[in-house]
């Protein structure tokens, strides 16, 4: 449910590039938690780091154009937060 209500919130003409990194990393850290969660579960831990797995792969294909990343610092209510993070 999380995955699909992030993905649809990014929907739409009136949302921007900066939100993309901000979040990416809000599913990964739901994919983090899932992860401790169903650790000892095989199916559900098998979904779910294959679901980060597919997460990360795209995440760090963000690293490769700097277009995200310049988004978010020249978004002025997201550069403060996005600096502090990292």
């Amino acid at each position: 449910m999380i995955l699909k209500q992030t993905t649809k919130s990014l929907e739409g003409h009136h949302y921007t590039l900066d939100r993309v990194i901000p979040s990416m990393d809000f599913i990964l850290s739901h994919y983090e938690k899932a992860k401790i969660t169903y650790a000892n579960h095989d199916v559900f831990k098998n979904m779910v780091n294959s679901g980060w797995q597919k997460m990360e792969k795209y995440y760090s294909k963000t690293d490769e154009s700097p277009a995200y990343a310049a988004a978010v610092i020249l978004n002025p209510t997201r550069k403060v937060k996005y600096m502090d993070d990292y």
